[in-house]
């Protein structure tokens, strides 16, 4: 018979698959960001992934238990920097710094994504992958889908770039749990 830790060993795998899983199912926009570090610590998108965030993926909820170690997406884009975001209702108000000068890594056009999750689902990721706002515009209204929740339900929100050629990204900011006002 499999030993205690076979068994646990068993139940990490388990969950970790099926929160991998459901993450690209769910966040497809975010594909190539994770092919394109897995090309980089020389793993597949799923290894890369798995490696980065099964350390906060917890076997009996098999969701996330810490989330400011979470990442949505890894890459070589500047992040957004010093973000703030609060909340009415279902919209979500963000503004953050742009770096001094534009470069390669940091062009006004890059796109800001959101990620998110409902407090109440840690196994849950959600994206939204197209806010039409910019790096240079330095704000954002995003408005999340309430699917059915509470408006007072509260959300774990990550903020990301990605570059207009849709095959780079920034690595996502946990930006905190936001309370509805």
């Amino acid at each position: 018979p499999p030993t205690g830790e076979q068994l646990e060993s068993r139940e990490a795998l388990e969950a970790y698959s099926q929160f991998s899983a459901n993450f690209f199912y769910v966040c497809p926009a975010l594909i190539p960001a994770w092919d394109l570090f897995g090309l980089l610590v020389g793993r597949d998108r799923l290894r890369a992934f798995n490696r980065e965030n099964n350390p906060v993926i917890d076997t009996v909820t098999k969701g996330v238990n810490f989330f400011p170690d979470f990442y949505f997406s890894r890459g070589y884009l500047v992040p957004p920097r010093n973000a703030r975001v609060t909340r009415l209702g279902w919209k979500l108000f963000i503004d953050w710094e742009t770096p001094t000068r534009f470069t390669n890594r940091a062009a006004p056009d890059d796109e800001l994504l959101v990620g998110f999750f409902y407090e109440s689902h840690p196994n849950a990721p959600q994206l939204v992958a197209s806010t039409g706002c910019t790096r240079q515009e330095r704000k954002a209204q995003v408005t999340l889908p309430s699917k059915q929740f509470p408006v007072v339900e509260h959300v774990h929100v990550f903020l990301l770039f990605r570059g207009a050629d849709y095959m780079s990204f920034s690595d996502s900011r946990y930006a905190g749990l936001i309370r509805s006002d």
